[in-house]
């Protein structure tokens, strides 16, 4: 008899995520491969697949295997508070950033894969955006240490 895995959601139960805000995300690449490039002297060296993410996503921290970013949710101009907006959540965004990435990678890399889903926290204040900024403006500097840790990469 076969079981299929059921994987329970990352994200925060009955929470709104079309809601204006700020969230930290990391996005993880399948079975944490370095598919993006490596650190060097506590510096990050994009190959072409690190260039593309960069490219499709800007301010961003690329690791060989995983982004870390900031994602700022607005309502569009004209929006009505109770009108919902059903492809403006972040769920939505990181599905069409992914699924962007890897159609361009997988013209040279043809097994890149994304990990399924991705980690998010939600940014609450001024404060915990300054530590996570500092976090993911650390990262590469941290990567010797943590790589091996994947617990590590969720703030």
């Amino acid at each position: 008899m076969k079981f299929q895995r059921r994987l329970s959601s990352l994200r925060l139960r009955d929470f709104d995520y079309s809601e204006e805000g700020a969230y930290f995300v990391t996005i993880c690449t399948k079975d944490k491969k370095c598919f993006f490039g490596e650190v060097k002297n506590k510096n990050v060296v994009l190959n072409e697949a690190g260039k593309i993410v960069q490219e499709e996503w800007n301010h961003t921290v690329i690791m060989p295997n995983h982004i870390h970013g900031i994602v700022y949710m607005h309502k569009p101009v004209g929006a009505h508070c109770n009108a919902p907006l059903p492809k403006n959540n972040l769920s939505w965004i990181i599905r069409g950033f992914k699924s962007a990435t890897t159609t361009n990678i997988r013209k040279f890399l043809p097994h890149f894969a994304w990990q399924r889903s991705f980690y998010d926290r939600i940014i609450r204040n001024e404060k915990e955006l300054e530590c996570i900024h500092e976090y993911i403006l650390l990262n590469p500097e941290k990567w010797e240490l943590e790589k091996d840790f994947p617990e590590n990469l969720k703030l």
